[in-house]
């Protein structure tokens, strides 16, 4: 089971943010930190917050075959969290190249209609029992 919070959460009260995370964590829940790199975060929070992975914000995704700014914000992402020692998840794979890119990068999980469109319980099911 994983507890998804979003950067935003860095513009309350830290402390509490980091004992309620901290909280979460013992009851054995995994703690991601999602929309990762789009503007609360810095990195002294992200060294005190128990966080598990983090989630790059499909903005970085979007365009990462065309812009080398992109580029060097995702290898800069997955360099950070291996040091830090997390889970990265890319949010927003559409196309192949988008996960090839990340792929050669050895992102460890993708997210995105590349795979699939967002499903229903019942379609999940489906899925799940076919497969």
């Amino acid at each position: 089971m994983v507890f998804e919070v979003t950067e935003s959460i860095m513009a309350e009260d830290v402390e509490k943010v980091v004992r309620i995370m901290g909280e979460i964590k013992e009851l054995g829940i995994r703690v991601s930190m999602d929309d990762f790199g789009t503007g609360y975060s810095s990195l002294s929070y992200l060294k005190r917050l128990p966080v598990d992975e983090i989630k790059i914000d499909r903005s970085f995704i979007s365009e990462i075959n065309d812009a080398a700014n992109d580029q060097v914000m995702v290898i800069s992402f997955l360099n950070m969290a291996r040091q830090f020692e997390l889970m990265v998840v890319a949010e927003g794979v559409e196309n192949k190249e988008q996960f090839d890119f990340l792929s050669s990068k050895q992102c460890d999980t993708y997210q995105g209609f590349y795979f699939s469109k967002p499903l229903t319980d019942d379609e999940f099911k489906v899925f799940y029992n076919n497969n």
